[in-house]
């Protein structure tokens, strides 16, 4: 497992501290600002199995005591929290995140981990479990060796020109590199040329960045190379997955 540096995440900054617009000059209602999110993440690193929920949005099917097991090993894995530090306010299609980089330290090892904030539907603010703890579907370890069909992966997405096996001709598959602070190699993946798949991570990526967070369902069989998949659907923009569609969260 390869550590996230602190400057995988200091880029992402949109908004300085204190501003409230977005980068399309839509106007923030009511952020939390720097102090407020530090601390609504202070806080939900605390929790217990108790009251996660008060301060970590899950996901359906994830109960607090599992949540609260993971978070467990995570400081187990990388260490206390050393650091919180605010990072800004972006826009997502309709959705305002706030985010939050969590330094980790044990001995002479330091992690980056990136809180994303949310405001929810009765308007309380929580911090998105599954981007936090970057959830897959599957071990990462499984999914490297090729073991899984079909996954979901919370991953960074970069253009790539790397072709071969099935996916060689460049005329109709476009290809990508995939990677992840959890895993130590990159997976090639592939989207069909004129697909909604490859359609949606070319909106995604045209951008001044070379890569972006996404959220994918990839899929493979025996006719893969080692290490190649191909999307089977952008399942988001970013690490958020929940009931706003990709349709209104990123096109």
């Amino acid at each position: 497992m390869q550590a996230a540096k602190s400057s995988d995440y200091d880029s992402i900054t949109t908004v300085s501290p204190g501003h409230q617009e977005g980068l399309d000059g839509h106007m923030i209602k009511d952020p939390l600002g720097a102090l407020a999110a530090e601390k609504l993440v202070s806080d939900a690193l605390s929790s217990n199995s108790e009251n996660i929920t008060r301060r970590f949005s899950l996901e359906t099917g994830m109960s607090p005591t599992a949540a609260y097991k993971i978070l467990k090993e995570i400081q187990t894995q990388e260490g206390n929290v050393t650091e919180v530090k605010w990072l800004g306010i972006r826009y997502v299609g309709d959705r305002v995140i706030e985010e939050v980089a969590t330094e980790h330290t044990k001995g002479k090892s330091i992690s980056v981990r990136l809180a994303q904030i949310t405001r929810q539907p009765d308007g309380s603010n929580k911090v998105d479990f599954g981007s936090y703890v970057r959830k897959t579907s599957h071990p990462w370890e499984d999914i490297v060796d090729g073991n899984v069909e079909k996954c979901v992966v919370r991953v960074m997405i970069s253009k790539s020109a790397y072709h071969n096996g099935v996916f060689r001709d460049d005329t109709i598959w476009s290809a990508y590199n995939i990677s992840s602070p959890d895993i130590d190699t990159n997976l090639h993946v592939y989207a069909e040329i004129g697909s909604e798949e490859e359609s949606r991570l070319r909106d995604i990526l045209a951008t001044d960045r070379s890569s972006q967070r996404v959220t994918l369902e990839i899929r493979r069989d025996e006719t893969l190379l080692p290490k190649q998949f191909q999307v089977s659907q952008v399942i988001a923009r970013d690490w958020i997955q929940d009931d706003i569609s990709m349709d209104s969260a990123g096109r």
